[in-house]
């Protein structure tokens, strides 16, 4: 038994072992749900997705316009709107807009792709 007192190995492992336990009863003492196991937690949690609708500063206009173009059109009112973005000096309130407007048309196209 004393030869697996002077391994270094075991001494080291030993120790190792001893420093998680330590650490998980720090975690544990913190947050007392990390103890229960991922299944046991999804079976008391319900989860619902609700999609929120994002409050931008877009103009309702502008979002009625979208969402009334076919998919041709706003494919080429966003390519015609990010070279304007680089070719024009805007400040930067007023690119910042026109950033906003682009990826509100980008997730319009993607949502239009995915269905």
């Amino acid at each position: 038994m004393e030869k697996y007192y002077r391994n270094p190995y075991i001494v080291i492992g030993v120790l190792g072992l001893l420093y998680s336990l330590y650490k998980r009863r720090e975690v544990l003492k913190v947050n007392p749900k990390a103890e229960k196991s991922i299944d046991e937690l999804e079976k008391t949690t319900t989860h619902t997705f609700v999609k929120e609708e994002k409050k931008s500063n877009l103009p309702k206009e502008f979002i009625d316009d979208v969402k009334g173009m076919d998919n041709t059109t706003l494919k080429q009112t966003f390519k015609n709107n990010k070279e304007m973005l680089k070719r024009t000096e805007l400040d930067k309130e007023k690119k910042q807009q026109v950033r906003e407007m682009l990826l509100f048309i980008k997730n319009e196209l993607s949502e239009r792709n995915s269905n």
